[in-house]
């Protein structure tokens, strides 16, 4: 039988081992840009097939590049 304290640091160590490959899914892969939303107007009036360009300047250029869609 396992005492109060070994018991805490088993349980310890399986919490940090599931956290530790519950990150491992994406490994290898960054988020460098998060998720936008909103609506691009002009005088008022939502713009069509506006081009939309983030830009990042780390250890090189970097940029996420998209566009409005037709909804108005």
């Amino acid at each position: 039988m396992l005492s109060s304290g070994s018991y805490w640091a088993w349980a310890l160590v399986l919490i940090v081992t599931g956290v530790i490959l519950m990150g491992c899914k994406d490994a290898g892969s960054v988020c460098l840009f998060s998720r936008m939303s909103g609506v691009i107007t002009l005088d008022g009036k939502p713009v069509a097939n506006a081009r939309l360009v983030r830009t990042v300047q780390l250890s090189k250029k970097q940029e996420d590049e998209n566009s409005s869609d037709n909804k108005e």
